[in-house]
């Protein structure tokens, strides 16, 4: 899951694929990890090789990340914040990483695809004070490990699932997800529905602290997922690979802005333009 973080000096991104099967493996190439000045035309490699960054979490001055050199020896790295530092023991498909305002999470697994451990470290420290949280059953998958409320939360698939962070009982939640990330402490996710007819309906919802899920806006489609998720001005904005970025108001109607994107994942709201078409040499802004 690509991400992209705005802060009043810095844009940082990582952007490319990293899709891995029981069939095919890993690729060698994973995401990369750029950044720009806000007041420059100019973008700057971060990290670019080996797994590269596929997600990241923080701010433009303290950021989480996982990478490594293959898919086997995948570890948490900090930049930035109290020094930079490779927090982890390099493990199979390590996932990740998810923080609160005072730990960070990941998860790794003895072997890919056998079930993970996810463990918890000081934001501050250089990873040896890192503890278990919980180890989930073998059968178990993890995907786009993020926190909110309490709660770690991820994808196994497609199914939402979360367990509290000081540990215990794994819970399994009745909703198929695609996409999952947490905004101001709340957890959203992407989906689509067949309509049995060949055609789809597209929709984002979320979760309140108890776990009950509300459906925040729908679409009929033949078959885009959400595939981005950002929350600007009361509304909730998402992207599906099409050209366009689609939002709605909290149970209102769906309404399309036509950036043309067709790559379309990672992108950004801010007051007066978006930023679309996130790469390895910058990115596009598109008045609003």
């Amino acid at each position: 899951m690509n991400r992209v973080i705005v802060g009043e000096q810095r844009v940082i991104w990582s952007h490319g694929e990293f899709l891995c099967s029981l069939e095919f493996g890993c690729p060698t190439v994973g995401p990369g990890l750029t950044y720009a000045q806000r007041e420059l035309n100019k973008a700057w490699t971060w990290i670019d090789g080996g797994v590269g960054a596929r997600t990241i979490v923080g701010t433009e001055s303290e950021l989480f990340l996982v990478t490594g050199a293959d898919y086997g020896q995948m570890y948490l790295r900090r930049l930035g914040g109290s020094g930079d530092s490779n927090m982890s023991i390099p493990r199979p498909m390590t996932v990740g990483p998810a923080i609160d305002a005072t730990h960070v999470y990941w998860g790794d697994a003895a072997e890919p695809f056998r079930g993970y451990t996810i463990r918890r470290a000081s934001r501050t420290g250089d990873g040896t004070d890192a503890v278990p949280v919980v180890t989930s059953e073998p059968a178990l998958g993890m995907d786009q490990l993020t926190y909110a409320a309490g709660h770690l939360w991820w994808i196994d698939a497609q199914s939402v699932v979360r367990v509290p962070i000081g540990g215990g009982t794994i819970e399994r939640l009745p909703v198929y997800a695609g996409t999952i990330t947490s905004i101001d402490d709340v957890i959203y996710v992407g989906t689509a529905h067949s309509n049995g007819d060949g055609t789809w309906t597209e929709e984002v919802g979320r979760f309140a602290l108890n776990a009950s899920y509300e459906v925040l806006a729908q679409r009929q489609t033949t078959g885009s997922l959400p595939r981005y998720i950002v929350r600007a001005n009361g509304e909730t904005y998402w992207s599906v690979g099409d050209g366009s970025l689609y939002h709605a108001p909290d149970g209102g109607p769906v309404s399309a802005v036509d950036v043309g994107d067709q790559a379309g994942y990672v992108f950004a709201v801010l007051p007066g333009e978006y930023l679309v078409g996130f790469n390895r040499t910058g990115f596009r802004s598109v008045p609003r």
